[in-house]
């Protein structure tokens, strides 16, 4: 220390030891923050902080870098997937809006409506090919590929807009948004057969204020009891439809629900959705294995397997079904009886393998859910079958 002084010359191998340390905790630390670094970002600190040591000719060199990056056990990775910093925010989190939500609203709404007066709508996208991302293969095999039937399909999708009450219920037709560039000719011609459902049609497959405003007049209106309330999350579009003066005519409340709340306050993501596009995926990939010819990306197809699938919904089997998200928001005080999801009960191996549809004589997939039916079917006939 006092040749230090003396000299005005710092110890060169204490001094790079502490520097050393520094840069150390510096890449750590940009690590942990999940910055991108490199090999630059090492040397450059390694210099920059050079100076607070008084190393005036450090250098920085590859072997000293890859000192540092064995020291921290660094190597080159590729990266899965880009993520965003969260913003800082001021205002209350989301678990604080979700509690408030249920001790002020939730009670207020239980108060003033019955379960058959609260409703709840939300769109759902849906791919037109649903696939699973996981499959039975070799163990040990480089690369799992399966067949599709069309690239696109597996990337374009359209939007389906149920709408359920806390009775249990799905309420009025169901809205489906398709993706076509333009509208064609025979469209309506094409939709008329569906009559469970109600079809629209934009460019991006996508609902719009527009078309928001028409499910509210054409679709809800004519169905809803008066004195009711629709439960709707944050989307933006829903404010125009809000504003129109339709509403007016059954003195119908809306209900918002906090941005970032809806997984965990909203009746349909809380259950029904989730159960709705699992039972598209069963049977779209029982279409591709038994019956290939069938395309299942054509706009007719996918209507068809839409409206089986709500057809079967319907059911009264089904009820705690859509009971159960009304349940999990605390709307509903008594827990919905057991139930078996739509698919458990409409696809049960036991049920339904080693039996004959009982219109092709085709091995059977499905069994229909109402008690007063229970036919069993295959996958093509499915599409076919709606209960009266």
């Amino acid at each position: 220390i006092r040749k230090e002084i003396r000299t005005q010359k710092t110890n060169r191998k204490q001094a790079v030891e502490l520097l050393n340390d520094r840069v150390v905790n510096l890449v750590k630390a940009a690590i942990d923050n999940n910055d991108e670094i490199h090999e630059d970002f090492i040397q450059r600190t390694g210099m920059n902080q050079a100076v607070c040591f008084g190393l005036k000719n450090f250098k920085a060199s590859r072997n000293w870098v890859a000192a540092i990056k064995k020291r921290l056990n660094l190597v080159s990775r590729h990266i899965d997937r880009r993520i965003v910093k969260p913003k800082a925010n001021s205002g209350p989190s989301e678990e604080e809006k979700v509690r408030k939500f249920l001790l002020t609203e939730i009670p207020r709404l239980k108060r003033k409506y019955a379960p058959s007066n609260i409703f709840n709508v939300d769109q759902t996208s849906v791919k037109y090919e649903m696939t699973k991302n996981r499959c039975l293969d070799v163990r040990g095999k480089k690369k799992v590929e399966k067949y599709a039937q069309r690239k696109n399909a597996l990337s374009h999708s359209f939007t389906v807009n149920p709408c359920i009450s806390a009775a249990g219920e799905i309420i009025g037709k169901t809205f489906i948004t398709l993706a076509e560039q333009q509208t064609p000719r025979s469209f309506q011609r094409m939709v008329a057969p569906f009559t469970e459902l109600y079809v629209t049609n934009t460019k991006s497959g996508m609902m719009t204020s527009d078309l928001a405003i028409e499910w509210m007049e054409k679709v809800f209106m004519p169905v809803v009891p008066k004195d009711s309330v629709l439960i709707l999350d944050g989307w933006p579009g829903w404010k125009k439809m809000i504003e129109a003066n339709t509403v007016n005519s059954k003195n119908l409340e809306f209900v918002v629900l906090p941005d970032g709340t809806t997984s965990k306050l909203q009746p349909l993501d809380l259950c029904f959705n989730r159960q709705l596009k699992n039972f598209i995926r069963k049977l779209e990939t029982q279409i591709r294995y038994i019956h290939p010819n069938i395309v299942i990306a054509r706009r007719e197809r996918q209507l068809q397997i839409v409206q089986y699938i709500l057809n079967q919904f319907k059911a009264p089997r089904y009820k705690g079904l859509m009971e159960r998200g009304f349940f999990l928001n605390q709307i509903l005080d008594k827990r919905p009886a057991y139930f078996e999801t739509p698919d458990q009960y409409c696809m049960n191996v036991r049920a339904t393998g080693g039996k004959l549809c009982a219109n092709c004589r085709q091995f059977s997939y499905c069994k229909c859910s109402y008690p007063t039916c229970g036919i069993l079917i295959c996958a093509s006939c499915a599409l076919e079958h709606l209960h009266p």
